[in-house]
């Protein structure tokens, strides 16, 4: 993948995102079906590929149009045919939207921000309605969306309530609040649908739940997984 960024996560850490990738290790199995939401130019979209196998499926979304066709190439240059590939955004309903595009198309997002240098009109879509079709619900959801989080896990409140096992989240409080919203009011929605809130280790031992009588802010940015308890000791007890 030709990217500067990803280039210097590789050489520092080994992977993307280090505590992203252990989870996805774990939990992900053959054949599964999982969802990558921010895939930006595929680095995990690549992962999430390997993992589920020739029988698996991942759907990858991604708005930015130079990153779409870089994750396309991509996809193309390690022959992976089991990735489907949306260039629409995930949102809470199927609103046209703005994308606001920065140097940077890694931090591109649907509200303005200081770094903006054009904007450019898209179709926003909802996991419910665009996954309706498939028989499977999705093992893992990964969302990446700089801030448009909470929207877009609106729009998936049926396939929540019937059950994904794993969803990885970034919670970036500054990007949250340009969308209205918050480190609390994310973790509240999710709570509201049966998940609990988990930090992940970069090391890779297992994710350790956030206390309910614990602020729900942590760092400023950070990723989080919400799961549950017994879904989480079940995935590190099968391989420990």
């Amino acid at each position: 993948i030709a990217d500067v960024l990803t280039h210097t996560f590789l050489m520092h850490n080994g992977a993307c995102e280090p505590e992203v990738v252990h989870v996805m290790r774990r939990v992900i199995r053959p054949g599964d079906f999982v969802i990558d939401g921010g895939a930006n130019i595929g680095f995990f979209t690549l992962v999430m590929s390997r993992l589920v196998g020739e029988q698996g499926h991942v759907e990858a979304f991604e708005p930015v149009t130079v990153n779409f066709n870089k994750l396309r190439k991509n996809l193309e240059l390690n022959k992976i045919d089991n990735v489907t590939v949306v260039n629409r955004a995930l949102w809470s309903d199927e609103a046209n939207l703005t994308i606001f595009i920065s140097q940077d198309t890694g931090i591109c997002s649907l509200t303005a921000f200081e770094s903006t240098i054009m904007h450019l009109p898209v179709r926003g879509l909802t996991l419910d309605r665009w996954c309706s079709n498939y028989d499977a619900q999705p093992r893992l959801i990964k969302l990446d969306i700089e801030g448009a989080e909470e929207q877009a896990l609106l729009g998936a409140r049926a396939m929540l309530e019937k059950g994904v096992d794993f969803i990885i989240c970034e919670s970036n409080a500054d990007a949250l609040a340009r969308f209205g919203s918050s480190q609390h009011d994310l973790r509240g929605y999710m709570e509201r649908k049966g998940y609990q809130m988990f930090v992940m280790k970069e090391n890779g031992d297992e994710p350790e739940i956030v206390p309910d009588d614990m602020a729900a802010e942590g760092p400023e940015n950070m990723n989080v997984l919400f799961s549950t308890q017994a879904k989480v000791s079940q995935a590190w007890e099968v391989l420990s």
